[in-house]
This record gives structure tokens, C-alpha cells and sequence, in this order.
């Protein structure tokens, strides 16, 4: 943050940049004798946790409170925490428009709860700076939890030698709880905090859409027993809207907060099997 109050922070700003993290999914379900419908229960977890650090001669304190930020040093390092879970119950049914293409929609129940947290520890502290003598650290937390409808379309085109295209949409609507906190500290020489410079919690109720999408291609395997092994391959993406609410100042001569909202989003490679009875 800069050292005036135009409230137009000026220079570079250094986020930290978020890298690859494996996270799984778990799914089991039943599909009905001489019919085409199932139901299945899944369940995806993620964990990442990313830092960075930057160094130079004039460092603001842009998360900080205005009476600590408008100072600077010449150290921060910041940290993000992402955790990640949903459990999904869905009943399904699989259709056959025409030859070659199968197509199994499916609708049910989201819960998913998403944890954030945001580190900040700023050093070495300049000329007449307020930091304290071993920092300050800065800590902001969301976390939302929430459950509400959700519809899936899958569609697997059937290729020569057991293979497929895979293509899958989905949509969920939650309306459940977010948390949203900022915490200060200072610590003195002994590396103990003396009381928050800034201990704000805040506690919403809020609606979340949701959308997903994945694309790839599959292999199966079929057995004598009339059971199947099918492998997956390709790429998915996940979206939550404005579910990420953070606590803001303005500036660095005022002490008011500005609630911003974002998403969060994460996609990648997946690889998985599924064993059909």
C-alpha cells in the first residue's frame, strides 16, 4: 500500500501464486436390476497450501490496518491455506439417444464446504514504523459451508477398439453459512503477540451457484461376467461464485473496511477408474 492517501496504491503487488495439488474422489453407487437408474453418493476432497515471500527496499503493508500499513519494510512472506470437500447423493437414470452415444443425467443434493486462509507476516521494519519489533502479521480467514440442489449430464461417445469421448456438465445452487474474519498481531522480542491491532469477525447467511465441466476420453474393459473396469482420462474445471469474501481497508488514512467478494476456482488433469458390477 502506498505512503499517501490518494487511495490509489501504487507499484508492484505481489501475490502468492497458487501451484499444481493432487485431490481425490470417491464414488459408490447402485444402479437398479432391469432398469437404466442408479443412485450414488461421492465425495472430493482438496488440501493446497502455497506460499511466496518477497524483499526489497520499500515493502507496504497493503493487508495491513492504515496505522501499520502507511508504514513499510523491507520483508513479507505470505501464505494460502485451501481446503475443499463436497459430498454429493444423486439419483440417475442413462438413456440412449441413438446409436454410439449414451447419456446418463442425474439429479440431487450438494454439500460442500470450502476453507480459506490467508497469511501475511511483514519485517524489518522502516524508520519510525508502528510493525512490531519481529513483525506483523496479518491473517484473514472465509470459511463457507452450504448445501442445496444439483444437476449432472454425462455423455460418453463409443469409438472403435473400447473407446470413448467423455463430456460432462454440471450445476449446483448452495445456500448455506459464510465466515469471514481479519486478525493483526505484533510481536514484540520474545516472539509473543500483544493485543490485536485488528480482531474483526463477521457471519452471513449467502446463496453460491456453482458450475463444473470436464472433458476426456475413456477405455473399457469388459468382462466375461457381463462386469466392466472403465479408465478416464482429461481435463476438469470448478467454479464457486463470489464465495470468497475478504476484509479490505480502503486505504492507509482510514481505518474503514470494505467487504470484497470473489470466486474460486480451481482446474486440472484427472485420472480415475470405475468398477461396474
Amino acid at each position: 500500500m502506498d505512503s499517501n492517501s490518494d487511495q490509489h496504491p501504487q507499484g508492484k503487488t505481489v501475490e502468492v501464486d497458487p501451484s499444481h495439488h493432487f485431490g481425490f474422489n470417491i464414488l459408490a453407487g447402485y444402479r437398479f436390476p432391469t432398469t437404466n437408474s442408479d443412485i450414488s453418493l461421492n465425495y472430493t476432497y482438496l488440501n493446497t497450501d502455497d506460499s511466496d515471500s518477497v524483499s526489497g527496499d520499500h515493502i507496504w503493508a497493503r493487508l495491513a490496518h492504515p496505522d501499520f500499513g502507511g508504514e513499510w519494510g523491507t520483508h513479507a512472506k505470505g501464505t494460502a491455506d485451501f481446503d475443499y470437500q463436497a459430498a454429493d447423493l444423486l439419483g440417475g437414470y442413462l438413456f440412449h439417444p441413438f446409436n454410439h452415444l449414451n447419456v446418463h443425467t442425474s439429479a440431487g443434493l450438494r454439500y460442500a464446504k470450502l476453507d480459506t486462509t490467508l497469511k501475511a507476516l511483514y519485517t524489518g521494519a522502516g524508520d519510525g514504523s508502528q510493525f512490531g519489533p519481529k513483525g506483523t502479521e496479518v491473517k484473514l480467514t472465509n470459511d463457507f459451508s452450504g448445501i442445496g440442489p444439483r444437476v449432472v449430464s454425462n455423455a460418453v461417445y463409443n469409438l472403435p477398439a473400447n473407446f470413448g469421448l467423455v463430456a460432462e456438465v454440471g450445476a449446483s445452487l448452495l445456500i448455506g453459512t459464510a465466515d469471514m474474519s481479519i486478525h493483526q498481531y505484533n510481536y514484540d522480542n520474545d516472539n509473543a503477540t500483544t493485543i490485536p491491532a485488528v480482531d474483526v469477525k463477521k457471519s452471513t447467511s449467502t446463496l453460491v451457484p456453482e458450475l463444473d465441466a470436464k472433458i476426456g476420453v475413456n477405455y473399457t474393459l469388459q468382462f466375461a461376467n457381463q462386469s466392466s473396469l472403465i479408465f478416464d482420462l482429461g481435463w476438469q474445471a470448478i467454479n464457486y461464485f463470489d464465495v470468497n469474501g475478504r476484509f479490505q481497508f480502503h486505504d492507509d488514512h482510514e481505518g474503514a473496511f470494505a467487504n470484497t467478494l470473489s470466486s474460486v476456482g480451481f482446474n486440472g488433469p484427472y485420472l480415475g477408474a470405475t468398477y461396474y458390477a
